[in-house]
């Protein structure tokens, strides 16, 4: 009977291993490890005009080392730090031109897998010439790209939708002509001769220019309140933040003397509280795929138990221990989806990482521009306060010799008050525009920067069915939704699971004895292995068990005691939380299904509002372009004809300020442009597609 105890907890260990769902790289084909074996499972690669993209995918994130392998520069190698395995084949030749001529997976001296799988020394990527190279990593993927390289998703084609935009035709603009103010008959030659020769005449001098005095606002008084210095108030900032938030603080560049785009991208991704949530989701859900496949092993149970007591005024002492062993050997299928349903919730963990990264590119891009255009108006505004404060100076010096009306001067001190105003505006703008970037990437608000820009804009052609087709297939919420509504299928088959045979084996090998104080205690084996089987029929549930064991002598006792025992059990109205559980799980797959739905109608409608912007952002630069032109050949009609006293100084002032408005539009209209963009790549589910 003791051969027959270990023959039948052997056999539950066998069968526990063969309920483990595992691919052909099962983990019990790697030397023995508390983490996953690193396997690099996919590498895709896409040769482009000026430069290439090599993308490795691996199960899980792991470190590396990059660098270029001989002194041609020709070979670039990816070593992993830790042990790796593949099943890839060991030469991967593209049948394409471009920069990489060939990738290899170079073996290492380990011994081999099984399965097909192979132990990796690292991947190297030949060259045509030597090109630089940079890489950088996301979760379990690895890109690295050489060369000049237009960023694109390899695991869905991208078709082409840029093409060489169209000439566009400008209407010519058809100006009516502008009416002067009348001026005075021009005088015969003779008598300007003669006035040019002859004495001036004595004029009566005009009475000066009344001062107007400003008009007094009667305020009512705030109450006072004590002031705050700049100290206590950061000091009441920090904690604040240090209680929302234990990632560590981030500074901007001291070295750098303005940001670029990219640096402001790389700050705000790595402070991005979400992103960071993103991140420990998808370790959660790698811990949720770890316990799924746990629950296919045997359960082990190690137990020791050590009695004394007293009978009849006798002391004595009973001591067992042993393994206890429970394998489940049928649950309707119920292991195997919930493995499947944890690998499912991971997919969505990894696309929530990709969302939010989206979202958070997106953010940086509209105050980025959002900012650029505020700096570039500010700019304007501070040319055009020196233009029309030489004016004023100009009016003044004419009213005062009495070639001008009061009129006029006055129209001229309320042109530069208005410029005045503007510029005020425009340095606030600035200030309130830096504040939203800084707090968009996590910084302090009081942090002083300047951003590094370009304002050149493209007129891309694009086709509004591709940009929709692009979304359907790239966007993390489809995606999400999608794995979400196959998670909810599992959900229900697991629950309609519940109503199957469930079938467990169970099993205990060790030792036990008893002696009184006064005897040896001398132990010996104990043994059992049991067969248990349950059945829901509507809300009850019925169980049938089958024990056969053998135990070593107790108290009392000379021979071992063996039994076989079976038993039936009926619990009545046990089952009702199972009902409750189907219905839950059918719920929850009618709400996925119907989030699906809507989302692709969000979706939809997020992609045609942002084609819609950047079309409306592309007619507001072209018109605006045009303004801007017809605004500067004005100025200078006008400044050409105030220089022959043909036009007013105003005039001239007027068309400047108004020549400044539409550059001010213009530079708004930049950042629609970048922003439209943006939030395109976002529609569309792809970061850095339209740049």
């Amino acid at each position: 009977m003791r051969y027959k105890a270990g023959l039948f907890l052997t056999a539950i260990l066998v069968i526990g291993l063969l309920q483990v769902a595992c691919p052909s790289h099962c983990l019990s084909q790697y030397p023995s490890n508390s983490e996953e074996p690193l396997i690099i499972s996919d590498i895709q690669i896409q040769n482009q005009t000026q430069g290439s993209r090599v993308i490795i995918t691996a199960n899980r994130y792991f470190e590396f080392f990059s660098f270029y392998l001989g002194k041609d520069n020709k070979t670039i190698a990816i070593d992993p730090v830790e042990k790796a395995y593949s099943e890839l084949e060991e030469k991967i030749i593209p049948l394409q031109e471009g920069l990489v001529t060939r990738i290899k997976i170079t073996e290492s001296l380990e011994q081999m897998g099984e399965g097909g799988l192979y132990p990796v020394d690292m991947v190297t990527i030949e060259l045509e010439k030597p090109v630089s190279y940079k890489e950088y990593q996301r979760v379990n993927r690895i890109t690295v790209d050489i060369g000049q390289v237009k960023s694109v998703k390899l695991a869905r084609p991208r078709q082409k939708l840029i093409q060489k935009p169209k000439p566009v035709q400008v209407p010519t603009l058809k100006l009516t002509p502008r009416r002067q103010p009348p001026t005075p008959k021009p005088m015969p030659t003779q008598e300007k001769k003669q006035v040019l020769t002859a004495k001036p005449k004595p004029v009566t001098p005009k009475p000066k220019l009344q001062e107007i005095e400003p008009v007094q606002l009667k305020l009512a008084k705030a109450k006072k309140v004590p002031s705050v210095g700049d100290e206590i108030f950061e000091k009441i900032r920090e904690e604040i933040v240090s209680k929302a938030t234990s990632l560590p603080k981030v500074d901007a560049p001291t070295q750098k003397g303005a940001l670029s785009f990219k640096d402001c991208i790389d700050i705000a991704t790595y402070s991005y509280l979400p992103l960071v949530i993103a991140e420990e989701e998808i370790s959660l859900s790698d811990m949720k795929v770890d316990e799924a496949k746990r629950g296919l092993y045997p359960q082990a149970t190690a137990k020791y138990t050590h009695t004394e007591g007293d009978v009849y005024g006798t002391t004595f002492i009973e001591k067992s221990y042993g393994l206890q062993l429970e394998q489940p050997l049928y649950y309707g299928g119920r292991l195997k989806l919930s493995l499947r349903q944890a690998e499912v919730n991971r997919e969505v963990a990894i696309e929530k990482y990709t969302k939010a990264e989206t979202e958070i590119i997106a953010k940086v891009t509209e105050k980025f521009y959002e900012l650029a255009a505020a700096f570039l108006n500010l700019s304007d505004q501070k040319g055009l306060i020196d233009e029309v404060r030489s004016g004023l100076s100009s009016a003044k010096k004419r009213f005062d010799i009495g070639l001008s009306t009061q009129l006029e001067l006055l129209n001229v001190q309320t042109q530069v008050n208005q410029v005045e105003y503007q510029l005020a505006i425009a340095d606030k703008e600035v200030a309130l525009t830096k504040i939203a970037l800084l707090q968009t990437m996590e910084l302090d608000p009081a942090t002083d920067i300047q951003i590094a820009f370009d304002t050149e804009y493209e007129a891309k052609e694009i086709e509004l069915n591709e940009c929709l087709k692009l979304a359907f297939e790239n966007r993390s919420e489809i995606h999400i939704q999608g794995l979400l509504l196959e998670s909810s299928d599992f959900e229900d088959l697991i629950a309609r699971s519940k109503d199957k045979f469930k079938v467990d084996l169970s099993g205990f090998l060790g030792e036990s004895g008893g002696a009184y104080k006064t005897e040896d205690l001398d132990v010996n084996r104990d043994w059992y292995v049991g067969v248990k089987v349950t059945k829901p029929f509507g809300k009850s549930t019925g169980s049938y068990t089958f024990n056969d064991n053998e135990t070593s002598p107790k108290l009392g006792q000379t021979t071992r005691t063996g039994s076989i025992t079976h038993s039936t059990e009926v619990g009545i109205f046990d089952n009702l939380a199972s009902l409750s559980e189907k219905q839950s799980a059918f719920i929850g797959k009618l709400k996925a299904e119907n989030e699906l739905i809507e989302m692709e109608k969000t979706i939809n409608l997020e992609v045609r509002e942002a084609f819609n912007s950047y079309e409306k952002a592309i007619m507001q630069l072209q018109n605006t372009s045009r303004k801007i032109r017809f605004r500067e050949e004005e100025a200078k009609v006008l400044s050409a004809e105030a220089a022959l006293n043909e036009a007013l100084l105003s005039q001239v002032l007027e068309s400047k300020i108004k020549l400044a408005d539409e550059k001010a539009l213009y530079h708004q209209a930049i950042a629609s442009y970048k922003t439209a963009l943006a939030n395109l790549n976002k529609a569309i589910g792809i970061v850095d597609y339209f740049d």
